[in-house]
């Protein structure tokens, strides 16, 4: 197989993992009345390790998969999926953060910018 293509398969078998774990299993389990969402945590954290650019796409197919499975609106989820993995990745560009807390920190700012922007939509 041609090393081009080993990165892409990988986040696809990656996206489609993570949005079955997450829709059978995680999604079932409430602490304090709400549920975890792995998802946006995927999409940050292969924009960090990636870039920008495959961090968006991540998250558009990650997105588009959980709008698939949940027969949502087409979109909506990848339309906040989309800025998260760009952001993340643009963090790693410009500044190649190197402390132990930038994921828990980006972490935190992917989940609370999707909880936000399923409010808001």
């Amino acid at each position: 197989m041609k090393s081009s293509l080993k990165l892409p398969l990988r986040l696809i078998a990656l996206a489609l993992l993570t949005v079955v774990v997450q829709e059978s299993a995680v999604s079932q389990i409430s602490i304090f009345g709400v549920s975890a969402d792995l998802t946006p945590l995927v999409v940050m954290s292969v924009g960090l390790l990636a870039g920008s650019m495959p961090g968006a796409i991540m998250g558009f197919g990650t997105g588009l998969l959980v709008d698939t499975v949940l027969v949502q609106t087409l979109g909506i989820t990848s339309l906040l999926y989309i800025p998260i993995g760009y952001w993340a990745g643009r963090l790693r560009e410009l500044r190649d953060p190197a402390h132990g807390l930038v994921p828990l920190v980006a972490g935190a700012a992917a989940t609370a910018a999707t909880g936000i922007g399923m409010t808001i939509i």
